[in-house]
């Protein structure tokens, strides 16, 4: 039982198992059918995105957008070559 609770509190502690966004690498590379032959600088960016896999929510509760539509649009700069 000592496990089970050292357990329960270590999760509890943590600060990647809140219910929140976190952070979630997009690789440029991944979008080359929507953006044709190009390379990126830097090659990818970063996320903040809601999933059942990377958040511990209370139960009857769920990590979601707050916005409606569940989309934010977000500016990122990069360097791009045609190829």
């Amino acid at each position: 039982m000592d496990e089970a609770f050292k357990h329960y509190r270590e999760v509890e502690a943590s600060p990647v198992a809140g219910c929140e966004p976190k952070p979630e690498v997009e690789r440029m590379d991944d979008h080359q059918h929507e953006l044709g032959p190009r390379t990126f600088l830097p090659s990818c960016t970063i996320v903040h995105r809601c999933r059942n896999t990377t958040s511990c929510c209370p139960k009857g509760f769920e990590c979601v957008p707050k916005k409606e539509n569940g989309i934010q649009i977000i500016d990122r700069y990069f360097m791009v070559s045609n190829l």
